[in-house]
């Protein structure tokens, strides 16, 4: 079942589980006819680059999940049909290649399930040269699904994020957001928590009262009290907020930047974005007499948001991929000591297929969040956080940090 997706490399796993309820209460001594309970790894997508053979060998597809009653795990006999496997792993073909999984118990009974491994080719770009490869993960809302499905593919290519919490979401234990204990987990490995208001109101909606409880510093306390420290940015639920004076002169007594509207560029840390280009700098106003915002400000920090790239590509993980190094290799402008642009890339959730057809539970894939970061760790970006930007006084235009 091969298939042609243009040019890049990716594979992808699909896991089919075709396991069976375990039958309890047979008789001792007596043979069981239920077969093991077998899940296949998790999808898989990579990248490589064209050979001769179009093939690409692959050292790990995966390890399946299996449970047994009647069979202790050293006891249960797990395989696959893959062919053409050396030392250095198996070899995949171009396209889709379906890998089947069997799982025997000691009574000869077995389980099965089905995982897909798909190949493309590298893309055709030009890719950034080493002082501009510098990113910024993002991700918003603080779900759940952050911590069970996409924190053990951050740690595994040592990826560190801003995570924009809502303060008072965690607070009230609202079902499908991260506790406490797991953002705290996240902060002390090394991830920057940054604000996402109290509450995820609109804040072009509230009034005064309103938006200092949603902005002031009643949400800089909040962080604190749950052991929080260091947050000086705040990303607008919604995107609603960055052009609102009202909003912007409550945040800045507050908070140091904002990340405000998207873009389909990168940010442009001078603030010299697109239709501003003639903008020299990152004053928060034109002139506080007017009481007018520059259109690009420390407190309109620009992202590139996936949810939304990924839903106009019909969520075909293969096309995203393409469109995620595409974009992440825009910078042009740095210098080894100065970063003058940077794209941030905002996710939400982390999901293990988008098949619900409620916004609300789409998201990225396990599978294209794996493969994305593996690019990024593979040619070698460099990963900063919110907790990176500074701010130069006398030049008035924000900084990066650069890393050691």
């Amino acid at each position: 079942m091969n298939s042609w997706v243009a040019p890049l490399i990716v594979i992808m796993v699909v896991g089919i589980a075709v396991g069976v309820i375990s039958l309890m209460g047979i008789p001792l001594g007596q043979a069981t006819t239920i077969g093991p309970n077998i899940q296949a790894p998790a999808n898989v997508l990579a990248l490589t680059e064209k050979i001769a053979d179009e093939s690409i060998r692959l050292a790990d597809i995966g390890t399946p999940s299996v449970t047994d009653d009647f069979t202790s795990d050293d006891k249960l006999i797990i395989t696959n049909n893959a062919t053409q496997i050396d030392e250095n792993g198996i070899l995949f073909p171009l396209g889709t290649t379906t890998v089947t999984w069997t799982a025997t118990d000691m009574d000869g009974n077995v389980g099965v399930a089905f995982q897909n491994v798909t190949v493309i080719e590298k893309p055709l770009i030009k890719e950034a040269n080493q002082n501009n490869k510098r990113i910024m993960i993002n991700f918003d809302d603080g779900y759940a699904s952050v911590f069970d499905l996409g924190v053990q593919i951050l740690d595994k290519y040592d990826v560190k994020t801003t995570q924009y919490i809502t303060c008072g979401t965690p607070e009230q234990s609202k079902p499908g957001y991260m506790t406490w204990d797991e953002i705290r987990s996240m902060y002390a490995f090394g991830h920057d928590i940054q604000s996402h208001s109290m509450s995820h109101l609109n804040a072009n909606a509230l009034s005064q009262e309103q938006l200092d409880a949603e902005y002031g510093q009643g949400v800089i306390d909040c962080f604190a009290t749950n052991g929080i420290t260091g947050v000086n940015t705040v990303s607008f639920p919604n995107s609603k907020g960055w052009n609102n004076s009202t909003v912007i002169n409550t945040i800045d007594d507050t908070y140091e930047f904002a990340r405000g509207g998207s873009t389909n560029d990168v940010f442009h840390i001078q603030c010299n974005n697109g239709s501003a280009k003639d903008q020299e700098n990152c004053k928060t106003y034109t002139s506080v007499e007017q009481n007018e915002l520059n259109k690009f400000n420390r407190y309109n920090i620009l992202g590139w948001k996936h949810d939304t790239k990924f839903r106009e590509e019909g969520f075909d993980e293969a096309a995203m991929l393409y469109r995620f190094i595409d974009f992440v290799n825009l910078s042009n402008k740095n210098t080894e000591s100065e970063t003058l642009q940077i794209p941030i890339v905002v996710y939400h959730r982390v999901v293990l297929d988008n098949s619900d057809p409620d916004p609300k539970f789409q998201g990225v894939t396990a599978t294209l969040l794996d493969a994305e970061m593996k690019y990024l760790v593979d040619n070698d970006f460099e990963i900063y956080t919110t907790k990176d930007f500074g701010y130069d006084e006398t030049k008035d235009w924000m900084t990066i940090t650069p890393h050691e």
